[in-house]
């Protein structure tokens, strides 16, 4: 039997998408400038989300082993967090 599940993380088209898989999370960030958490478990939707201020999302890159979060901007920002915890910290 096949499952599917539908996650709301985002207003707009989604741009990129990076799984942690030790914590069973998915990093996404769209159009709607915003870096979404979500958990991939049952029973768990959407975390929390970052607007990005005024900044345009362009691709991102997780590091497991160090818990950071990469995310670049279109505008030549570089966004670091910290993914320690579920909700990511800049």
């Amino acid at each position: 039997m096949i499952r599917h599940s539908i996650i709301d993380a985002h207003l707009k088209k989604v741009k990129y998408i990076c799984i942690h898989h030790r914590k069973e999370l998915i990093y996404s960030i769209g159009e709607d400038k915003r870096v979404s958490v979500s958990a991939l478990s049952e029973g768990r939707d959407k975390l929390t989300h970052i607007k990005c201020s005024n900044f345009m999302p362009k691709t991102m890159v997780i590091h497991q082993d160090l818990n950071r979060l990469y995310v670049s901007m279109k505008q030549g920002m570089l966004f670091l967090f910290d993914i320690t915890e579920p909700t990511p910290i800049v």
